[in-house]
This record gives C-alpha cells, structure tokens and sequence, in this order.
C-alpha cells in the first residue's frame, strides 16, 4: 500500500516542480530569489500589487502541431477569437504577457496587447485552447493536407497478446494490483520497477507540456493498465486502439442546411465487439463514454494526441468508461465501423443526433430509442454518486435537453440515456422500444404534466442556430433587454458596435423589430465595421419582417449566413410575407417548425400563425395538421384551421371556421376570414357575384394601407363586372388606381380588360341606352390602339348610332376619338364622327372631323377608302365638288367611280358622268355574256348619260353590242328606248310608235325596277 500511494504522488510532484509557476519554470536572473511562500499579512500573488503582474508564456513544439502555455493568475479567465490567420486571447482577472519574440510551430509571432496576447498563426493551421489547472494552453496544428508525425504505435505486449474473452467474475485478494499486461522478461516485479514506471509516468505527463518534444520512452511497455473500479482477472489483455483522422462531412446543398456540421479534427477507434452498445455525454468538465463490454484499453499510443491524450480509462464489471476533457464549446460524436466504435470531438453547434422524447406512461418513463442495449450504473464524476446509463447498440439518437422531476434529472446526452436517481427506489431497464425508467411496485414515478416548451426545446436540439433567441419568461427577457442596453451604454463609443448586436437580438426576442431595426441601424451609423458584419446584416433583415417591412428584408439572403437551419427559417418567413402561401416557403417551415416553437412567446406568436397558414396553403397539410393538433388551444391558429379544412375540401367546416374568426377580436384576422368566407361561398356557387361584391365592398375599409386592400379592391371590382354592373367596377378601379399610385399599370391593364369584357357581354346581352352612353363618355380613353382599339371602338360607335339618339351619341364619339391614341381605331372614330355629322347635314363637321382624326403611316385600304368617300360626300354638301372629283379619282375603286358619277349626275355635269360611268361598268360589269338586272341597270345609267351628252357613238355601240345580252323585260325596253337611234326615214315610223307605247310605261318600270334590282355601291 505504501508503494502504490508513492506511485501515485511522485507523477504529482514531478509535474508540480517542472510545470510549476512561471518564476519556478522560467529561467531566473542571477540574484533573483527563488518563489516562495508570501509574508505574513502580505495579500496572496495576483491580488493587490502584482494583480497586472505580466504572465508567463512559453513554448514548445511538438510533431504536427505548436503549443503556447500563459501561466495565469489565481482567479483569472480567459476567452479566444479567431480573425483569419490571427488568434487574440483575452484575460480577465490578470494583466497582459511580457514582450517575447518566442515562436513554435505554426505560430509565426506572439505580441501583447492591453489584458491579453495576439497570436499570428500559419496560414490555414487551426487552434485549440484548454484549461490545465492554472495554465492556459493553446495547441496550433497544421493545416489539412500538411505532412505530420505519424502516431506513435502500440506497446510491444498491446500489438502481440490476443485478446480473450472475460471469465467468470472470482474473488480477488485486497492487496493484489491488477496489471493488463503480462511481465517483461527483462523485469521483475519489485519496488524498483515500479518506481522506474512511474518516474516514466510523470516523464510522460511533463514532457506533453514541456518545450521540447518528448524522447522516446522505453519503460512503455512496463506500465501498469489503468486502475479498475472494481476487481477483475489478472488475466485480461488490453487491446489496442487506432488513431483516426476524422474527416469533416460535407455540407448537404440547397435553401434548407439540415446536415450541416462542424469537422471533427479529432477521432479514435476503440475496439469492440459487433453487438457492443455505447452512451455519451457530458458530466462536468469531460465527456462520458460508456460502453456494455468489459474490455481494457491500452492508451499510450494517445499520449502525445492534444485531444485523447488526457483520456482515461476504467473497468467496470460488464463496462468500459472512458473519461475525456472536454473545452466549453466542444461535443463527442460516437460512430459505428467494423473495427468498434470511433469516438470524435468536434465542435459544438452542428447537427445533434435525433432526440429521443420521453413518453409518460401511467406512472413510468418510457425512453423510445432505436437498438437499446444494457443499463450501466456508473459512478458519477460531478456527485460521487450512481448513474443509470443506457447504451445503444448503433449511433444517431440522444437526449438534448435535461428534464428534472422530484426523484430523478433525465442527463442530456449524445448517444443513449443517462439518469441521475435522487430515489433509491428507481430502475432503469432496456425494453424492445427502448428504456424504462420506473420505481418500485408500491409507488409511480412523480411526473409533471408534459411540458410543450420542454418538448418543442428537445426537438429544436438538432436544427443548427445562428442567432440567440433564448426561450425565457417576457421578465426574463425585458432583464436581459435591460442588461444589455446598460452594457451597451456603458461601453467606450467605439466599441459598442457588438454589443448594440447583443441588444438588437434581445428586443428581437421580445418581438420588438421597428426596435431592435433602429437599434441596428444605429450600430451600422456608428461604427463603419457594422455596415458589412453578416450578423448585423441578418438581424437587421429580421427586424425588418418583425416590423411589417418586408422590402428592407433582403439582406436575409447574404450567402454569407448560408448553413444553419435558423436562416433558412427566417428566408422561408421573407418569401412567405412576399407570397400568401407560398410552395417554396412551406416545406422549409415543416423541417424548421420545432425551432420556432423554441423560440421565446413574444416571437413564437408573431411567426406562428404565418408557417401554419403557409403550410396549410402551400402543400404541407400533414405538417400543417400536426401543428394544429398540438395547439388546439392557440386562438391565433384559428384562421390556419380555416384554411387547412378549406385545403382538404370541407368546405362545411371551413366556413364555419372563416364565420368564427370573422368576430375575432383582431382586425387582421377578421378582414381575411371575411374575405375568405366570401371567397369560399362565390366558389361553392351559394352567393352570386353581385351579393358577393356587395359583401366584400364592405371589407375594403377593414384593413387599409397595404396589399391587403388591394386585393380586396381588385376581386371586388371583378366581382361587379361579373355581376352584371361594369360601370361601378369600372369606377372602382379607378379609384383604386389612385390610391394605389405604384400600381396603376396593372390597374389600368385591368380597366382595359374589363371594358373591353363589358362591350363583348353587351353585344350578346345589350344594356340599356343610357346605360351604354354612361358607360362609354364615362371610359372612352381606355380604348386601346391597334386592331383591337379599332374593333372596339367601331362596335360602339355602330351602338350609339343604332340607338337613333345622334344628340347624345356625338359628344361620346367626339370624346371617344379625341381620347383614342393616333392610329387605325382613331381614324375609324372620325369616320363614324364625320358619317353622323353628315347626316345630321354638317358637311363642315364632318371635314373636321375627318382633318382631325387623320392616321399616322399607312392607312389600312378599307379604312382609306371608307374616309375617301365620306369627304366626297361632306366636300360635294360643302360645295367643293372639284375637289371631291379630284380625291374619289385618285381612289380608283369601283365605289369610288359609282360614287364620282352620282355626284356628276346630281350636279348635271354629263361628260363627266359618263366617262365615271364608263370606268365604273368597266369594273362591275362583264363584257361577254347575259347580264343580271344589276349589270343591265348600270349600263342603263351609263346609256342615261351617253344620252343627256349626246354620245351617239356611245348609244349606237350599247345598241348594238349589249342590248342582246339583257333579258326581255321592262329593262331591256328602257334600254332599247335610249339607246334606238333617231327616226329619219318612213320606215322608221313602226318604230317610234313602240318606243311612243314604252315611253308611256317608262313610270310603271321604273316601280318594277326599284323592287327587282339591288343597286350597286352606297345609295344615292
């Protein structure tokens, strides 16, 4: 016994005299004192006048990595950030280092600076600062890729004995040490030994802190294995352990980061069995890993590791424990491979293994969790007391969040279950779903009700954060507003920009964002560096959406924040206050929905009912409906229920629901629900267009200002044109216009559309001649140009003048050309303007009306060609025949000679009637073969006017030539009487007394004709 408490405490004073404090470790100057012991009455060292005292450092370098150790102060702590390749330290509760020009491996310069130290750093080399008592050390490895030590290798007995399986558990005498490896045969088991091995052990522990790396260490393989905590067989074999490198995962792509994770520069492989389970987790300082195999574990070739070199192991009866230091911001990831399990430290934050949820359970706990193996009672490092640890047999599950009851603390872990038992009376034990942790028979377990925000905490656990918004009470939150705004305040101006960030995410906790966002801004104002941090940016984004700003949220998209789950929630929010229920933003608030619920009340019930109403309407009813179970109760959910029932077709229950919320007490609740319940009822054909927009006309005040009104105005106006009522949605879209300034484009469009529709259903279903008058003075500019302005504005000029009301029908045509843009529609109004003037005999009005409404290019030949022989019309009424003659010539159409020889006609001018006539039949009448009574009445006309200029020629050649092809009958009489030549001799006297008898039936034919022919061209 004597022997074993000198092993143990010579490694103690071994590391206490050469890694003691700075003055014993660095090198005295001659004359100096050695350190001892303070005067009586004189203050400790740290306190008082040494408290600023520089702090030592030294350095060292060792195989892959550099290691830098500041001996602080009693009392002191210290925090570390990193800024590319440059390491800053700060201390609190000491002073700053000395000047030094002490570099190691990967550390090009050390440089102080007030309270703290700033480390230059190989490029891409990556730190690690921990805690050794009253030592900060800080190890600089290399960077990925750079060639390192190869890890030193298993002792010579670990590499060669086999490994047997465990026997039977046999008693073991008290004072017999039990040793995992069998005797050297160059040693022998005497005192000297054991002093030679433990004088290798403090060589060992000085020299993974000491400046030089460590020399090789023969006696390796004559060290004892580690001290069981309870007996075992002297005959088992540790078996040995394989350092790995741990490669970090790569990032999943896409908006939502849900595998994201931080490398793990650190994994060893342990050796187990295929069926061996294994549990992590925290307790204290360290991890805890437990496994439910019996195995020793020989770690020496971890010595010089700067992560598992301070691992250790015990045995247990059925289990292995290995005991880990772990930083505050580190975690242990358990995996499973063919060789056991490998165990790696990687850092905190990234993706947590999925949780494993209590269940209770008349009187019990039941634990579900995949392949359960055994339950360990472990003794607990923090208490001294018992853990009830159970193991999994494969990776992936853990408790995130702690849960206390009267008789037990549920651990948080990262793989299995971990129970520390205030109550003699409970067991744990494994079970097909999991584990079952219960008391005895005469009494259950004290169990609260399950608590949401405990369960909603435990399912958030491994969705990946950015910002901290910490589930508090609202007085825990405003002191925390409150402190940090203190802070703030009394920070020096130029430093205040971080903690202004601090008090931005507190007033966001409480939902405070018009807040929290001139917070921000005045941060970014005041400190230049502000502007471009990605925090400040994301913050201020989500001030912005808290606020009702969603325009001045873009800065939620900087690829900067990219890789957590949180900011993909926050852009799902941004797209869905941009889009109502939106199909990007749906599924991204199903995967992200338990981080909202951990969000603290005041946030959770501003962003609540947004996801809820987004997944009922974007796709994720099941997501949508899982919600709304688990909060029957939430009132602000109750327009999501509406829209869930609506999205899966019960119509009965959603407008049960809409009518409910319609008498919510919150305004914006009850303007949807109104709309929607409208909006549902249209659809289901119980309301006709026209109650419908009576209906919504009236929700066009409940909610002003925003794109909610808009769209109100919008359906309501579509509403009245369906309805039968064009110029009330026709009015109302004008005034919607100019509230709505930014979007008169598109309200116009829809103007257009809409009148253009009212003139289409008026064609099938005319309305009433005042009616269609209003409605025309009323919307005459929103003829459009082009064919379809043309069209539009012909049929309604055809309307007013059919209505036979020239006295109201000109001043909605004169305002309707003058509305019209140049072009084809325009000139088409000014034909009809100028046609109505001319009937009404105001040939001067119609010129004008013509001049004013003259085309721009080339004017369609139909259009043309209309116009043309309006003016000759107006300018032959004017008296200005010439230049009619002159305008129908230029024409050169068949309506235009027919149209220049009846002016001719009427004016008696029958030269040139003739000549028109004559081009005139040329186009219209055949020159071989019977004619029709519409040919045979134009060459009437033109043997009329042959005869009135007294063109024999002319008569003798349509007698000869055309008179066999007109039928017999009244025109072929008329015909042969004009066109006879003159009696001359006695032989003619037959003649003229049949053309005697027909000149006295001329009347009667000329009545006969009127009803048998169809004139050719307009009348005359």
């Amino acid at each position: 016994m004597r022997v074993r408490r000198i092993v143990g405490v010579v490694p103690v004073l071994l590391a206490g005299l050469l890694l003691g404090p700075a003055s014993a470790a660095a090198d005295p100057q001659p004359g100096q004192p050695a350190a001892g012991p303070p005067p009586a009455g004189q203050p400790p060292a740290g306190q008082g006048a040494a408290e600023h005292a520089p702090i030592a450092v030294r350095t060292g370098g060792h195989g892959d990595f550099g290691r830098v150790v500041f001996d602080l102060p009693a009392g002191a702590t210290w925090r570390t950030g990193r800024d590319g390749d440059t390491l800053t330290v700060r201390f609190s509760g000491g002073g700053g280092i000395a000047p030094t020009a002490a570099t190691t491996r990967n550390v090009h310069a050390i440089a102080p600076v007030p309270g703290g130290a700033v480390l230059t750093l190989a490029a891409g080399a990556h730190a690690r600062a921990w805690r050794l008592g009253s030592r900060l050390v800080v190890d600089v490895f290399d960077p990925a890729g750079h060639a390192a030590t190869p890890a030193a290798a298993p002792s010579a007995v670990a590499a060669t004995m086999p490994h047997r399986p465990a026997p039977a558990r046999q008693p073991v005498a008290p004072k017999a040490a039990p040793v995992a490896a069998a005797k050297p045969p160059a040693a022998g088991p005497g005192d000297a030994a054991i002093a030679a091995a433990a004088r290798a052990r403090a060589i060992a522990a000085v020299n993974a802190l000491a400046d030089t790396p460590p020399p090789p260490t023969p006696l390796a393989p004559k060290l004892p294995a580690p001290t069981p905590l309870a007996p075992t067989p002297p005959t088992m074999t540790p078996a040995p352990l394989t350092p790995v490198q741990a490669t970090a995962p790569t990032p999943t792509a896409g908006t939502l980061a849900l595998a994201a994770q931080a490398a793990a520069p650190h994994a060893v492989t342990l050796p187990f069995a295929a069926g061996t389970g294994a549990a992590a987790f925290r307790r204290g300082e360290g991890a805890v890993v437990v496994f439910d195999e019996q195995r020793p574990v020989d770690l020496a070739p971890l010595r010089g590791d700067p992560v598992f070199g301070a691992a250790t192991i015990a045995l247990l009866p059925a289990a292995t424990l290995l005991r880990l230091p772990l930083g505050p911001g580190e975690a242990v990831r358990l995996s499973r491979v063919p060789a056991g399990w490998t165990v790696a430290v990687l850092a905190a934050g990234g993706r947590a293994p999925t949780p494993i949820r209590p269940e209770f359970d008349a009187g019990r706990l039941r634990l579900p969790a995949a392949a359960p193996g055994l339950v360990i009672s472990v003794p607990d490092p923090l208490t001294g007391g018992t853990l009830l640890v159970g193991t999994q047999k494969s990776p992936g599950q853990g408790v995130p969040v702690d849960r206390r009851a009267p008789e037990f603390v549920l651990l948080p872990t990262w793989q299995g279950v971990a129970v520390a038992p205030a109550s003699d009376a409970l067991t744990l034990r494994p079970a097909r779903e999991g584990f079952v942790l219960s008391a005895d028979a005469q009494r259950t377990l004290a169990l609260s009700v399950p608590n949401a925000a405990a369960l909603a905490a435990a399912d958030a656990h491994a969705l990946s954060r950015r910002f901290d918004f910490p589930d508090l009470p609202v007085a825990g939150l405003l002191r925390r507003a409150q402190a940090a705004i203190a802070t703030a305040a009394a920070t020096p101006p130029q430093a205040r920009g971080p903690k202004r960030l601090e008090v931005g995410q507190a007033l966001l906790a409480l939902g405070m964002g018009a807040e929290a966002q001139a917070v921000l801004r005045l941060a970014a104002t005041d400190d230049g560096r502000m502007v471009d941090d990605p925090d400040q940016i994301g913050l201020s984004a989500i001030a912005a959406m808290l606020a009702g700003r969603p325009a001045e949220s873009d800065g939620i998209e900087d690829p900067r924040l990219d890789g957590t789950d949180e900011v993909a929630l926050w852009r799902a929010v941004r797209t869905a206050q941009h889009e109502e229920g939106s199909p990007a933003a749906a599924p991204v608030f199903a995967a992200t929905i338990n981080l909202l619920l951990s969000y603290p009340k005041p946030l959770r019930d501003h962003l609540l009912p947004l996801a809820a109403e987004t997944m009922a309407l974007g796709g994720e009813r099941k997501a949508a409906a899982r919600l709304l179970a688990a909060r029957k109760d939430d009132p602000s959910l109750l327009l999501a229920a509406g829209l869930l029932a609506e999205a899966n077709g019960d119509t009965k229950a959603a407008l049960a629901v809409y009518d409910r919320a319609a008498q919510s007490g919150d305004r914006l609740v009850r303007a949807r629900a109104a709309f929607r319940a409208v909006q549902l009822r249209v659809a289901d054909g119980a309301l006709a267009p026209a109650k419908a927009a009576d209906a919504l006309d009236r929700q066009i005040y409940a909610w002003r200002g925003d794109g909610r009104e808009l769209k109100v105005r919008l359906r309501t106006a579509e509403l009245r044109a369906d309805g039968g009522d064009p110029r009330r949605a026709l009015a109302l879209l004008r005034e919607t216009a100019r509230v709505y300034p930014a979007d008169a484009p598109a309200i116009h469009a829809r103007l257009e559309q809409t009148f253009a529709a009212a003139l289409a259903h008026e064609a099938k279903n005319p309305l009433p001649p005042l009616e269609l008058v209003a409605l025309a003075e009323e919307n005459a500019d929103l003829i459009p140009a082009g064919e379809a302005g043309r069209a539009l504005a012909g049929h309604l000029a055809d309307r007013l003048v059919a209505l036979d009301l020239p006295g109201r029908a000109l001043p909605v045509l004169q305002k309707l050309a003058d509305a019209t843009p140049p072009g084809d529609a325009r000139s088409e109004l000014g034909a009809k303007l100028a046609s109505v003037r001319l009937r009404q005999g105001d040939a001067a009005g119609a010129l004008a009306s013509l001049a004013a409404t003259l085309g721009v290019g080339r004017m369609k030949p139909a259009l043309l060609e209309r116009r043309t022989l309006i003016y000759a019309r107006a300018a032959a009424a004017a008296g200005q025949l010439p230049q009619a003659v002159q305008a129908l010539t230029a024409l050169d159409t068949a309506p235009g000679d027919e149209l220049r020889a009846t002016l001719l006609e009427q004016a008696r001018q029958w030269p040139g009637a003739e000549a028109a006539l004559l081009a005139w039949t040329a186009r219209v009448v055949p020159s071989e073969g019977m004619l029709t009574a519409v040919q045979a009445t134009a060459l009437l006309r033109l043997a009329s006017a042959a005869a009135q200029a007294g063109d024999e020629a002319m008569l003798a050649r349509l007698f000869s030539h055309d008179l066999p092809r007109i039928p017999p009958g009244n025109l072929a009489d008329m015909f042969r009487l004009i066109t006879a030549g003159p009696v001359q001799a006695v032989s003619d006297l037959g003649r003229a007394e049949q053309e005697t008898k027909l000149a006295s039936r001329i009347p009667d034919a000329l009545k006969s004709l009127t009803s048998e022919v169809n004139p050719v061209g307009p009348a005359r």
